[in-house]
């Protein structure tokens, strides 16, 4: 998997005979590598996992179940 990015060269690149393939964007230590957004990309996903890890924690603090004293 390769990713190309500002560079006019269109021919593959190959490995072991076989060619890579090319992508718009990977992930690669939960970061989002992207051709076009950059960092954006990046911070878009982190919200989004931090929504989504917000939503978890707050079904707990909202829980019946636990007492505050």
């Amino acid at each position: 998997m390769i990713l190309k990015y500002n560079t006019g060269n269109t021919n593959a690149i190959t490995l072991d005979d076989g060619a890579l393939e090319v992508v718009e964007s990977f992930t690669y230590l939960k970061s989002i590598i992207d051709e076009q957004e950059g960092f954006d990309a990046v911070v878009s996903a982190r919200t989004g996992e931090t929504k989504a890890e917000f939503l978890q924690l707050n079904n707990i603090w909202n829980s019946k179940q636990l007492s505050a004293s």
